[in-house]
C-alpha cells in the first residue's frame, strides 16, 4: 500500500483493516490454511509410506482441488480474497499458489489425482486464481524466488534418508544413495512467462498493480466496472419481479441511453395527442434522465450516508462521481418507481439477470431464488427487452467513450489498445466483458425466456426507422395502439441532440455520434478482417447476432460486375464473386434461415407476406393511373434471370401495358439481394446516386417484414407499398386491366372462360413443376451436393410431370387449346430456361429420371414443339445471356453456410458448385428458332 502512504501515521495503511476484519479470519480460516495444511499431508504422508495413496493422502488430495475451486469461484467475483483490497491473507495464499505451479504439482504428484484440472497457471483451469496471481505478482515479485521452490522436490530424499538412519537393514554407506523419482522438472521460464503476462493484454514488465484494468472485480466471470455493488446486484437477481416489470439488457455503448429514453417516453412522458405529461424530465425517480443502474446503487438512503466518502475515494481520478451520472438514487428507489418499473442494466445473460425472469426459479426458506430445469419451478414473470449493436460501431464509440485511450487504438507503452483488448475473448478487461460473450449469453437468455416475453432491437433499426421501431415496442409491451401524434413527439424528444441538450449535459459521454456505420474512418482492412473472423468463430450461426453481420461489411458482396445490358453470351458470371443469401426477418438483413439449416423441420420463411390473398375480376389497381411527377404510378422490378421476368415483359407489350408500368430490371444478386447498379427509375429512389437494393422496397413498405426478397415486385409510388411480389398474381392483375386484350387476336391472356381452367393448370402441374426444380436445386447445395431422398423424389416428381406435360401436349397446340394463355407464357419460359441452366446448375442432367434434354433431345418431342412455337413469342423477352445468374446460386449458397458456420463441406462445395459446366447456349438459341409447329 506504499502508493497511498501520505506520511499520516493515522492513515498508513494496514494489511489488517478493522472493517475486514471478520472477513480475513474467516477466509483463512476457511480456504487459505486448509489449503496450505492439505498441501503439505498430501506430499508428507505420501512419502512416509512409500509412494501409496492411503486414505490419508486421497483425502488430503481431494481437498486441495476443493479448496482451489472455492477460491477461484470467489476470485471471479472479488479482487483480492477479503473484498477490495490487499490484505494479509493475500500475502499468504499468492506465496502458497506461486510454488503450487513451481513445485507442488509434480514434487507432489498431484497431476495424477483425481480431480486434477490443470496448471493455475499454463492452463485456463482457474481463471480466477490465474489472474490473481498474476495481479499478486505485481506486490510481490520482490520477494519471490522461483528457484527456490526446487527445494520441495528434495523432500522425498529428505523422509527416505531419515528413515535410513533409523533402519538397521541399510548399511552406512549406502544411507542417502536414493534414485531420483522424477523424470524432469517444471518449465520455471514458462511459468515466470505467464505470471509475468497481463491478463488484457498487458505489455510485459508492467506491474499488474499499475493496470486499472486488473483492479476491476468479476462477477460470475464477467468484469463489473468500479462503481458495481454485489450487495444491490444480489438483490437485482433475487427481484421480486411482477409480470409487467420490463427488464432492459443492453451491452455497453449499444444504445442503453436511448432505448431507456423511449421506454420511458412510451410508459410515462407522452399523452395519445403528443402532450407531455407531468412526469415530463421529472427527475425525482429513476431512468428519468436516462438509465439508472440497479449494480450500480446504494441498498438504501442509511447505506449511502455511511459509504459515500469511501465511494468517492474509488471513483477513479478525472471521472465524476457515480452520482453524477446516474442520480441520487437508491436501489429502494428503483423498487418504488412506478408501474410498469423499469430496470435498465448492462447486465446479461441467465446468470446476471433476475432469476425469476426464466422459468423454473424457486424461492427458498431463507427467501433467496434458486434456478433448476424449467419444467420443475414456477413460470418466469416480467419482460426482457435486449439492445444490440454492430460490433464495428460498438468498438468506435466505445474507444472514444470519455476521451481517447492513452494506449490507441492497437496498443503501445500504456496498454494494449482498445481493438485488442475488445476481441480479447479470454480476458477481455472492459466492464461486462468482451462484447461477442455478451451477445451469445444474450441469446441463450432470449431462447430461455421466449418469444412472447422477450423483444429484440437492434440499434441500426431504430436508426433506420424509428417510429416503426416505436410501433413494435409499444405492441410489445402491451400499451394502447400508438398514435400518429404520439410517435412523433417521441421521435424528436428522443433524437440524439433533443437528448443532448435536455440533460443538462448528463450524459455527454453516454451519447456521441449516434450514427451507423463510423467504423468505416478508422482502422484498416486487416483489423476489421481479423474482428469479422473473431466473429465468425464466436457467434457465427446465432440467431440474435446474424442481424449485425450487414452492418458490419465496409462494401456489399456479391456485386454484380457489370449492368445486365451489358453481358452477352460469353459472359460468364461463376467468375463472379458469390454472394450472402439474405432474406429479411423483422425488416433487418440476415442470412436466409433457409439456406443456412438444412434440418427440414425449421419452419421456413413464407413468400407470402405481400402476396394478394385472392383474386378476382374486380381490378385491385389502375393501371391508368400516374404519379405525383406524371409517371406510371405502378412500377416492376424484375429480374431477367429469373423465370418470371420473361412472361411479364411480355404479357406487357402484348398488352399494350409498356407505358402504363415503368420497369427496372436487376443486375443480379448480392449480399443485399437483387442489385440494380443504377439505382432505381420510380419514386422515391428515383434520382439517387449510387445502385439500389430491392430490399429497400420492402423495408419501405413494411419496416417490420419478415419475408424472402423476392423478384417480380410490382411497387405502388404513391403509396409507397407493395402491391404484390407474387408472379402469378402480378400476370393476372396485368392481364385483366382495362382494355388489355392481346396484339395476337385481340384476345384476353387470362380469358373469363377459361380462368378456372387456367387456375387449374397452374396449381395442379406448372406451379408444382417449377417448385419441383427449384427446391431441388436448392436442396442439393443446401446439404454440400449429397443426395438425398427429398433432393432425389423431388427430381422424379419433376420429370413425372413433364412427361404428363408432354403427352398433353401431343393433343394441343397450347396447355389449354388453340388459344396462348398466360399459363403458356409462365410454363415456356420456364423451359427455356430449363436446358439453359436449371439441366446442369441444380445437377438434373445424369440424375433419375433423366432422359436427355427437353429442348434439343427426343424424350419429350411435344414439349420441344411446344417450346420453339412459343418461343417466336417471347423471344425478345428472354435474355439468355443473364441465365448465367443461376450458376451463382451454388458457391453462394456454400459461402453463406461457412459465413454462419454451418459446417459440412461449404469450402469444397464453393469450388465445385462454381465450374458446374454451362451449356452452348447458342446452340440452344439455334434450335429454338427452327421452324415451329402450325398446329397439332
Amino acid at each position: 500500500g506504499g502508493d497511498d502512504d501520505d506520511g499520516d501515521d493515522d492513515n498508513k495503511p494496514t494489511l489488517f483493516p478493522e472493517n475486514v476484519e471478520n472477513e480475513i479470519h474467516r477466509r483463512h480460516t476457511e480456504l487459505v490454511r486448509p489449503l496450505i495444511d492439505a498441501i503439505d499431508t498430501a506430499g508428507i504422508e505420501y512419502f512416509k509410506n512409500e509412494r501409496r495413496v492411503t486414505a490419508e493422502v486421497s483425502e488430503a488430495r481431494t481437498a486441495i482441488f476443493a479448496k482451489l475451486a472455492k477460491l477461484n469461484e470467489l476470485l471471479e467475483e472479488r479482487r483480492f480474497v477479503a473484498g477490495d483490497k490487499l490484505t494479509a491473507v493475500d500475502i499468504l495464499l499468492a506465496s502458497c499458489l506461486f510454488q503450487f505451479d513451481a513445485a507442488y504439482l509434480d514434487a507432489y504428484f498431484l497431476r495424477e489425482c483425481e480431480g486434477y484440472q490443470g496448471s493455475i497457471l499454463l492452463s485456463d483451469s482457474h481463471p480466477g486464481l490465474k489472474a490473481y496471481l498474476r495481479d499478486m505478482y505485481g506486490f510481490l515479485k520482490p520477494s519471490v524466488r522461483f528457484g527456490s521452490y526446487r527445494h520441495h522436490f528434495r523432500l522425498h530424499k529428505a523422509i527416505e534418508t531419515t528413515r535410513q538412519l533409523y533402519s538397521c537393514e541399510i548399511l552406512e554407506d549406502e544411507i542417502g544413495r536414493i534414485p531420483s523419482i522424477y523424470d524432469e522438472l517444471p518449465n520455471l521460464h514458462a511459468i515466470l512467462e505467464s505470471i509475468e503476462k497481463h491478463a488484457g493484454g498487458r505489455p510485459r514488465g508492467t506491474s499488474a498493480a499499475s493496470s486499472f484494468t486488473q483492479k476491476i472485480t468479476k462477477i460470475e466471470g464477467v468484469p463489473v466496472p468500479f462503481w458495481f455493488r454485489n450487495d444491490t446486484f444480489q438483490r437485482f437477481r433475487d427481484l421480486d419481479l411482477r409480470d409487467d416489470d420490463i427488464i432492459l439488457s443492453s451491452g455497453v455503448k449499444m444504445g442503453t441511453t436511448w432505448v431507456t429514453k423511449i421506454l420511458n417516453s412510451l410508459l410515462h412522458d407522452f399523452d395519445d395527442d403528443g402532450n407531455t405529461t407531468p412526469m415530463y424530465m421529472d427527475d425525482s425517480f429513476p431512468n428519468r434522465l436516462g438509465q439508472t443502474y440497479p449494480d450500480a446503487l446504494f441498498p438504501s438512503r442509511d447505506v449511502l450516508r455511511r459509504e459515500m466518502d469511501d465511494l468517492m475515494a474509488k471513483t477513479p481520478k478525472g471521472r465524476e462521481p457515480i452520482s453524477s451520472n446516474f442520480g441520487d438514487f437508491v436501489f429502494d428507489d428503483l423498487i418504488h418507481q412506478p408501474t410498469p418499473r423499469l430496470f435498465s442494466s448492462h447486465l446479461f445473460g441467465k446468470k446476471l439477470l433476475p432469476k425469476r425472469l426464466f422459468d423454473g426459479w424457486v424461492e427458498q426458506r431463507d427467501g433467496t431464488i434458486a434456478t433448476g430445469p424449467p419444467s420443475r419451478g414456477q413460470r418466469g414473470k416480467g419482460r426482457l427487452i435486449v439492445v444490440v449493436r454492430n460490433l464495428k460501431d460498438t468498438l468506435t464509440s466505445l474507444h472514444f467513450f470519455r476521451g481517447e485511450p492513452k494506449d490507441g487504438w492497437d496498443g503501445n507503452e500504456h496498454g494494449p489498445g482498445s481493438f485488442r483488448r475488445f476481441i480479447d475473448l479470454e480476458d477481455c478487461p472492459n466492464a461486462y466483458g468482451d462484447s461477442f460473450h455478451w451477445i451469445k449469453a444474450s441469446a441463450e437468455a432470449v431462447e430461455a425466456v421466449g418469444s412472447d416475453r422477450v423483444l429484440v432491437v437492434y440499434y441500426e433499426a431504430l436508426k433506420a426507422n424509428v417510429r416503426a421501431q416505436l410501433r413494435r415496442i409499444n405492441d410489445f409491451l402491451g400499451l394502447p395502439p400508438l398514435t400518429d401524434a404520439k410517435s412523433r413527439a417521441i421521435a424528436d424528444a428522443c433524437s440524439a441532440s433533443k437528448m443532448r441538450s435536455e440533460t443538462g449535459g448528463r450524459f455527454k459521454y453516454a451519447i456521441r455520434k449516434g450514427s451507423v456505420g463510423d467504423w468505416v474512418n478508422y482502422l484498416n482492412d486487416e483489423r476489421w478482417k481479423e474482428l469479422d473472423q473473431v466473429f465468425d468463430d464466436s457467434l457465427g450461426g446465432i440467431d440474435l447476432a446474424e442481424p449485425l453481420r450487414f452492418f458490419q461489411q465496409k462494401e456489399i458482396p456479391g456485386m454484380p460486375l457489370i449492368p445486365w445490358q451489358d453481358c452477352d453470351l460469353e459472359t460468364d458470371r461463376r467468375t463472379w464473386s458469390p454472394y450472402l443469401c439474405v432474406s429479411l426477418r423483422e425488416g433487418m438483413v440476415v442470412p436466409d434461415p433457409d439456406i443456412v439449416h438444412t434440418n427440414n423441420a425449421i419452419k421456413r420463411i413464407l413468400s407470402s407476406t405481400f402476396r394478394l390473398l385472392s383474386f378476382s375480376s374486380k381490378m385491385p389497381v389502375d393501371l391508368d393511373e400516374n404519379g405525383s411527377d406524371g409517371s406510371p404510378r405502378y412500377h416492376l422490378f424484375l429480374a431477367p434471370s429469373d423465370p418470371w421476368a420473361s412472361p411479364i415483359l411480355a404479357a406487357m407489350k402484348l398488352l399494350g401495358l409498356e407505358r402504363k408500368v415503368s420497369v427496372d430490371i436487376s443486375d443480379g444478386q448480392s449480399g443485399a439481394g437483387w442489385a440494380f447498379l443504377n439505382g432505381a427509375s420510380c419514386a422515391p429512389w428515383k434520382g439517387r446516386e449510387g445502385p439500389f437494393w430491392l430490399y429497400e422496397a420492402y423495408q419501405l413498405a413494411d419496416p417490420l417484414c419478415t419475408t424472402k426478397i423476392l423478384v417480380p415486385v410490382l411497387w405502388d409510388t404513391v403509396t409507397e407499398r407493395i402491391v404484390s411480389n407474387d408472379s402469378w398474381e402480378i400476370l393476372k392483375l396485368l392481364s385483366t386491366s382495362s382494355g388489355s386484350v392481346t396484339e395476337i387476336d385481340d384476345r384476353s391472356l387470362f380469358p373469363e372462360e377459361l380462368k378456372p381452367m387456367i387456375e387449374a393448370m397452374f396449381s395442379d402441374y406448372i406451379g408444382p413443376l417449377i417448385d419441383d426444380v427449384i427446391t431441388a436445386g436448392l436442396e442439393y447445395f443446401r446439404n454440400d451436393q449429397n443426395e438425398t431422398e427429398r433432393l432425389q423424389k423431388g427430381r422424379i416428381n419433376a420429370y413425372t410431370k413433364l412427361l404428363h406435360l408432354d403427352s398433353l401436349l401431343g393433343t394441343t397446340r397450347y396447355l389449354l387449346g388453340d388459344t396462348v394463355t398466360i399459363v403458356d407464357l409462365y410454363f415456356s419460359a420456364f423451359l427455356f430456361q430449363f436446358d439453359a441452366c436449371y439441366l446442369d446448375a441444380f445437377a438434373f442432367r445424369g440424375s433419375d429420371g433423366f432422359g436427355e434434354p427437353i429442348l434439343s433431345g427426343s424424350c419429350y418431342p411435344n414439349l420441344t414443339a411446344y417450346a420453339r412455337d412459343m418461343f417466336q413469342l417471347l423471344k425478345p423477352f428472354v435474355h439468355f445471356e443473364s441465365f448465367g445468374e443461376v450458376f451463382r446460386i451454388g458457391p453462394s449458397i456454400a459461402l453463406t453456410r461457412q459465413s454462419c458456420s454451418s459446417g459440412g463441406k461449404s469450402m469444397d462445395t464453393l469450388r465445385e458448385s462454381a465450374t458446374a459446366t454451362v451449356p452452348n447456349l447458342r446452340d440452344i438459341i439455334v434450335f429454338l428458332e427452327q421452324p415451329a409447329r402450325e398446329s397439332n
